[in-house]
């Protein structure tokens, strides 16, 4: 156990160097960018969204020079030029997984949105200048119907800035479990896959697409190294999780003195929360990325003892096969399944030994 610990301090050093800065500095733009089209959404009825595909290789650039950090491997100055180039002209970016965990966050949001609605008569009367609006808002509401919502859009284009606090309250906490889960987990259950992908099959991204080398990994490793790998991410990054909820929460009550007297601005208003919590969870899940990665790295002998024997086959066959592309990543990590020993009695065929001879075959 203290050799494995030994063994990820010498992993993290790598990462929580000068080049770190540099990662974090470029993090900057596009976790900005990401926060102003969410804050957007309201002017634009959710069209904005659609932008964040041209935010996503700017992420790219930033986790390729984290892996390059852990492990050497590609280029140390990949930039924002070279990211976009990967999604538009190799299509390595992967935005299928993004757009999946975009969906979830989104349905995660929607249900707590209406799971914490009957809260909303609590929520105001903590501002007791918002509680005659707030019942001139049901009055209106109450004379409205599905198709026609003039009257109620009116009274709050006309009354909107008087409910902005308990707004802004609400707003912050039905969004701060979906932006946990969407970053803190889907994405980043999407990155660790991939990247397990690369160690098991180097150089898989020249090979296939990023969705196929994550599929392929889900089938690939057993379901016992899921808790392990789970167990371990929670006990090195259960502290940013608590910074997320501490600082998440102080802001939250911190906005919920903010007033404005510009209708216009009321929608950005209630979204400050949220949007900053979308900045603060990006750059804290660089530190839980780094710990993720590492976690992969010095646990390949976890990874390997979780492969079936046929299974092993498989990768075996396909990273020697001669269709295979081998880069920089091959040379470098070789072959994660062991070569097999000649002295093994099972049949050699070619290059590949056949490891499905029979039923009594151990693990390699």
């Amino acid at each position: 156990m203290n050799n494995r610990k030994n063994q990820y301090q010498l992993r993290l050093q790598r990462a929580y160097s000068k080049e770190m800065w540099i990662n974090l500095a470029m993090l900057l733009l596009p976790s900005i960018l990401i926060a102003a089209i969410f804050a957007a959404m309201f002017y634009t009825w959710g069209v904005s969204v659609f932008l964040i595909y041209f935010v996503l290789p700017m992420f790219y650039a930033v986790d390729r020079r984290l892996r390059y950090q852990l492990t050497g491997i590609g280029n140390p100055r990949f930039s924002y030029i070279d990211g976009y180039k990967a999604f538009f002209q190799s299509n390595k970016g992967g935005i299928f997984g993004v757009l999946v965990s975009l969906v979830f966050g989104f349905a995660i949001l929607l249900f707590f949105l209406l799971a914490l609605f009957q809260t909303v008569p609590y929520i105001v009367h903590n501002f007791p200048e918002a509680i005659p609006y707030f019942e001139g808002t049901l009055t209106a509401y109450s004379k409205s119907s599905l198709f026609n919502q003039t009257e109620l859009q009116a009274y709050l284009f006309d009354n909107g800035i008087h409910l902005i606090r308990p707004a802004t309250i609400y707003m912050g906490i039905i969004s701060y479990v979906p932006i946990a889960t969407v970053i803190f987990f889907f994405i980043d259950e999407n990155l660790s896959n991939h990247y397990l992908a690369g160690i098991i099959l180097p150089d898989i991204d020249e090979n296939v697409s990023a969705s196929q080398a994550r599929s392929a990994i889900r089938s690939t490793v057993s379901k016992g190294f899921v808790p392990y790998r789970f167990k371990e991410q929670i006990k090195m990054n259960w502290t940013y999780y608590v910074i997320y909820s501490l600082v998440y929460g102080g802001a939250l009550y911190g906005a919920s003195f903010i007033t404005t007297n510009n209708i216009n601005l009321v929608p950005i208003t209630f979204m400050l929360v949220p949007s900053f919590g979308i900045i603060l969870a990006l750059y804290l899940n660089y530190f839980c990325l780094i710990n993720r990665y590492t976690i992969l790295e010095e646990n390949k002998d976890v990874v390997l003892a979780s492969i079936s024997v046929p299974m092993r086959t498989t990768i075996y066959q396909t990273f020697h096969a001669k269709e295979y592309i081998h880069g920089e990543e091959s040379k470098v990590r070789g072959s994660f399944i062991p070569m097999p020993s000649y002295d093994d009695p099972r049949q050699i065929k070619g290059n590949v030994v056949n490891l499905n001879e029979d039923k009594g075959d151990k693990e390699i």
